[in-house]
């Protein structure tokens, strides 16, 4: 979970060098690779950081049949990639107002300002929910218990039975 952490931090350099990149790019109309060099590098580590953390998170948990791990680097790509499209175009449509003609009207500081201050709160909505799992007394079997019944589409009491008769096999051996 560290590493999906790292990588939302460094999302939130990431808007912020994109920031100050185009209030830059305003103020002197002439830019350069270099300019652009710590945000692509920055874009690198987020995606390296957030990929590798999610895939070894997914990777290392038990409960999920082997059957559905050799797919989970699709599962991931669509999670990382797919969800976070989808956001981005979200955020680009109820910002229409932002987006002129051209690109010395349109005001892409303000997006990127905009952007920064979302990925700091989704930040800060993942640390919550990562403090309430760890911190909150959610036991692991809990949680195993509850993605078992969602994975299989049963009941609880079909999910005792068949994990009292698991135990009972695993006894035995």
């Amino acid at each position: 979970m560290m590493r999906i952490w790292g990588g939302m931090l460094i999302s939130i350099l990431c808007s912020a060098v994109a920031w100050q990149d185009e209030v830059h790019r305003l103020d002197n109309l002439q830019m350069s690779i270099w300019l652009l060099t710590p945000l692509f590098f920055l874009l690198g580590v987020m995606e390296g950081l957030g990929i590798e953390g999610l895939e070894h998170f997914t990777r290392d948990d038990d409960h999920l049949p082997k059957s559905v791990k050799q797919y989970l680097f699709a599962i991931n790509t669509f999670v990382v990639i797919g969800i976070g499209n989808a956001l981005n175009i979200l955020c680009v449509y109820s910002n229409t107002v932002i987006f002129l003609d051209t690109l010395d009207d349109s005001c892409f500081d303000l997006y990127y300002k905009y952007l920064t201050i979302y990925v700091t709160l989704l930040n800060c909505v993942y640390l919550m929910m990562v403090s309430i799992v760890i911190y909150g007394g959610i036991d692991a079997t809990q949680v195993n218990e509850a993605s078992i019944v969602i994975y299989r589409g049963s009941d609880p009491a079909r999910l005792n039975q068949e994990s009292a008769s698991e135990t009972t096999v695993l006894d035995t051996t």
